[in-house]
């Protein structure tokens, strides 16, 4: 890939800037207010951010009609749309399933992987998708920043220096195969790439065909910066008669603020980094109190007895957030303990339902049900996704190229009934096809509530035994998937539920008709809200939240758990070796300074998690820690507490507040009392 961006026939905005904001989310609501048309484009890129902005602004009783909220991706898409260019890419799904049968072969380039991994590949599929994606957050694409990259490997000591020379190489190979191999886009981050060549390709007036009133672009609530997301941005600036603006968190701000001007180097784009400033983020105004707990466990009926001692005080439910550095952790024992109390919780974690493979397989087995003429392409879908037949319990996981070798042989058949098919079939060459067929003839056309539960769920079992189980022997210890697809099932399962009540209700009031079409927009409309979605303040819910999800938050009452040393923070990681990590991160050469840096590789990225957490409290913040794991190994107190100088809330006191009456600690009672006299 050529780095100089064509620029075709149109010039460039003259004088184009980057507005840096380090801390300083404040600027970014000044610009929401009453408008008819939007004028300011707010880029994040996650959904529980854009939720926190409009609940933020909600609070402050700020009109919005000005701000269109979006993600990075939806806009690329929509400039390429524009343009003729791809919108289309696999997801994290469809891309692994390819890679990992492309690294069963012998491809040319593959093999200088297994030197890093070993002979088996496929049984580190997850850690080597985490090592593309950090290529990707390097040098976004770029060929002078992957230079950059294989320059800086050979200055390291061995073995880095080889380990760097085999995973770039590797990576590269896999990616050209991977491209060759299908007829989308790789990933969000190639599709961002092509919005970035069509912009520059067409000029300005792209921009304003797609986007004729936005004046300002901001990009906010990141930690890091993919280089093929900073071209983008650039390239509009450069492009496009509109401002940019970044709002870089505390923690990361002021390292991503001193690369910009040296990652952008390479597209030769004229382009300046204009910094307004830094909003540094100072201790807590709030109280701050600390409970010590022996377990986990413990710390969870903690956090729990002190929502009810809060309850029981008036303070209302939606005034209550609890936060941990990594929730998925806490959901269990919290929910757990809210059983005890009686609390309903909203546990938000970054679980993206509609992208897992048990939720693709539930929607593409539905859409075969519910089609009265099918195409080659929605008959071999739910076997792309996992299929295997409920009433086979030898059944197993099928290849990607066994199904798409049978989506290719069918491809010119017409859309035809499902009794046509099983006479098309004939001696397929892969068996499974038929079997779908078979057992698809014999679901109910038009379902009943019941039905689909007895449809739908045996199906999942079914997932549970052949998937599920060919995951867990592919699992890596540092990417665990196996626990991701076990949630995302586990889910998938709850939301069968879920539909099968909502459907009985929409049919009966006639809101729907009794059909597995009307289950895929139920599907859609139920997967793609996050549980705990408020409507008004008195809600019973209790939110809990990974402390990244916090930012641009405020609560009068913020639960922060898990503060111990190795959790929060958690020590830095990566795939690429630490040698390599630690010179990017440096950035003591050019060559380094050119490149992205994986938010994971920096502690920086936990403080940026930890202020957003502590700095959502308004009223009152209580910090919880544990000291034994299950395997009794002690975890010390997190550095993190010795800025906020907590209040110490000792042994009798938590006894206290865990007792039947969940009595608040004198110091927490006082505060409280003196907020709710105001």
């Amino acid at each position: 890939m050529v780095d100089q961006l064509s620029r075709s026939d149109h010039p460039p905005v003259s004088e184009a800037a980057i507005h840096v904001h380090i801390g300083d989310e404040d600027r970014l609501l000044s610009y929401a207010h009453r408008s008819s048309s939007s004028s300011d484009l707010v880029l994040t890129t996650g959904q529980l951010h854009r939720r926190n902005l409009k609940h933020r602004l909600a609070k402050r009783n700020q009109p919005r009609s000005s701000l269109f909220l979006t993600q990075p991706v939806d806009v690329a898409r929509q400039l390429s749309a524009a343009a003729g260019y791809e919108t289309e890419a696999l997801d994290r799904v469809d891309r692994l399933r390819l890679a990992e049968d492309l690294l069963r072969t012998n491809l040319s380039g593959i093999g200088s992987l297994r030197v890093v991994f070993g002979s088996d590949l496929t049984n580190h599929i997850e850690t080597i998708e985490a090592a593309r994606k950090e290529l990707q957050t390097m040098a976004g694409g770029a060929e002078s920043r992957t230079d950059a990259l294989s320059r800086l490997g050979t200055q390291l000591l061995f073995p880095a220096n080889e380990d760097v020379y085999d995973l770039v190489s590797g990576l590269r190979a896999l990616t050209h195969h991977l491209e060759t191999h299908t007829d989308r886009a790789l990933s969000e981050s190639a599709l961002v790439r092509e919005a970035t060549r069509a912009i520059s390709d067409i000029g300005a007036s792209l921009w304003s065909d797609v986007f004729p009133t936005i004046e300002r672009v901001h990009l906010a609530g990141m930690s890091m910066i993919e280089s093929s997301l900073l071209d983008f941005v650039a390239t509009i600036a450069t492009t496009a008669p509109v401002d940019i603006h970044l709002y870089l968190r505390s923690g990361t701000g002021p390292l991503l603020a001193r690369r910009l001007e040296s990652r952008l180097g390479p597209l030769d784009l004229p382009v300046g980094i204009e910094q307004h400033g830094q909003t540094a983020i100072s201790p807590p105004t709030v109280p701050v109190a600390e409970l010590t707990a022996s377990t986990r466990r413990e710390e969870a009926r903690i956090a729990m007895a002190l929502v009810a001692g809060l309850l029981d005080e008036g303070i209302s439910p939606s005034d209550i957030i609890v936060a941990a550095r990594d929730a998925d952790k806490y959901e269990q024992p919290l929910s757990h303990a809210a059983d005890i109390y009686g609390h309903e919780l909203s546990v938000w974690t970054q679980l993206p339902l509609t992208q897992t493979l048990p939720y693709k397989l539930l929607i593409s087995t539905v859409r075969l049900l519910d089609a009265e003429r099918v195409d080659a392409q929605t008959l071999c879908e739910p076997l792309l996704f996992g299929w295997a037949s409920p009433k086979d319990a030898d059944a197993s996981s099928i290849s990607y190229d066994a199904v798409t070798a049978a989506r290719r042989e069918f491809a010119d058949e017409p859309p035809q009934s499902l009794t046509a098919w099983t006479e098309t079939l004939g001696d397929t060459s892969l068996p499974q096809l038929t079997q779908l067929v078979e057992w698809a003839c014999q679901c109910p056309k038009s379902p009943s509530a019941n039905e689909i539960r007895d449809v739908l769920l045996p199906l999942l079992d079914s997932y549970r035994e052949t998937v599920l189980t060919d995951v867990s022997v592919h699992d890596s210890d540092s990417f665990s998937e196996i626990a991701r697809t076990a949630r995302a099932l586990t889910r998938t399962e709850t939301l069968v539920g879920e539909l099968a009540t909502k459907y009985r209700e929409w049919v009966a009031r006639e809101h729907a008709s009794a059909s597995w079409g009307s289950l895929v927009e139920l599907a859609d409309a139920i997967a793609t809200v996050r549980p705990g979605r408020r409507e008004h303040a008195n809600a019973t819910a209790i939110d809990v939240l990974d402390a990244t999800d916090t930012w641009l938050r405020k609560a009068p009452y913020v639960i922060a758990m898990g503060l111990v040393d190795g959790e929060w923070p958690q020590p830095t990681d990566g795939v690429f070796p630490a040698a390599l990590r630690d010179a990017v991160v440096a950035g003591d050469t050019s060559d380094a300074r050119t490149l992205g840096i994986q938010e994971s590789w920096t502690s920086e990225r936990e403080r940026d998690h930890f202020d957003d957490a502590v700095t959502t409290a308004t009223e009152l913040l209580v910090c919880t820690r544990f000291e034994t794991d299950l395997e009794g190994a002690r975890y010390e107190r997190s550095p993190y507490l010795t800025t906020l100088a907590p209040i110490q809330i000792g042994h009798e006191e938590t006894q206290n507040l865990l007792s039947q009456e969940c009595l608040l600690p004198p110091s927490i009672r006082h505060i409280v009392e003196g907020s709710t006299d105001v």
